[in-house]
């Protein structure tokens, strides 16, 4: 059981970087001539994947304390990621707000 675990560790960091690389994308910080409604599917897409990566730190941490496996793998880009990934929805749903109230009044 430990060993899966040390296994899962860097496969997990892996997947943080790639969703980190993901969510740093230059695009999310260009208004300009952006279909909204993509951004917004796109950053629901990653806000799903950010949701199995905490479920799977949150799983190895546990595992990592009850088998006593000496220091938690800290997984400090989970949140860094987590943490731009919700100023990115939030930019990106005001935005759209904005959009359609605009067309309203």
């Amino acid at each position: 059981m430990k060993s899966d675990i040390q296994k899962q560790i860097p496969k997990l960091n892996f997947a943080v970087q790639s969703l980190l690389e993901k969510v740093n994308n230059d695009k999310f910080l260009r208004i300009e001539g952006a279909n909204v409604s993509d951004i917004l599917c796109e950053l629901n897409t990653l806000e799903g994947d950010m949701g199995e990566v905490v479920v799977k730190k949150k799983n190895i941490h546990r595992y990592q304390k009850t088998l006593d496996m000496g220091m938690v793998e800290p997984f400090n880009n989970v949140e860094d990621a987590k943490v731009l990934l919700s100023y990115h929805v939030r930019l990106w749903t005001a935005i759209h707000e904005w959009n359609e109230n605009i067309q309203i009044w």
